[in-house]
């Protein structure tokens, strides 16, 4: 199994990254810190939330300032490590960063 990162827009998904097994997968503003960057925005902390692969279950958790939030606007509790599973969307600080995680 291999696990995605993907960003999501009108016309599909772009930047698209795997997701390796047993590390911490940082996402964020930080271009030295972060594996997944998103720049250009002040609401999307340097690190911003992180991802976790064990192998079999895929795990999310935040570490920002402005939130992250599942698709449907629940915000995700601070440093609380969340399942989540294939085709899960969220997004950080607002809408217009939505990510996916899936498996192919």
């Amino acid at each position: 199994k291999r696990v995605y990162i993907a960003a999501v827009m009108k016309n599909g998904l772009f930047n698209k990254a795997p997701i390796p097994k047993g590390d911490i997968f940082k996402i964020g503003r930080s271009l030295q810190s972060c594996h997944y960057v998103i720049s250009g925005d002040t609401n999307i902390s340097r690190l911003h939330c992180y991802l976790r692969f064990d192998g079999k279950e895929i795990y999310l958790t935040d570490n920002s300032a402005n939130g992250t939030f599942f698709s449907d606007g629940t915000r995700l509790i601070k440093n609380k490590e969340y399942h989540l599973a294939p085709g899960t969307r969220f997004y950080l600080a607002t809408a217009n960063h939505m990510l996916v995680v899936n498996m192919e």
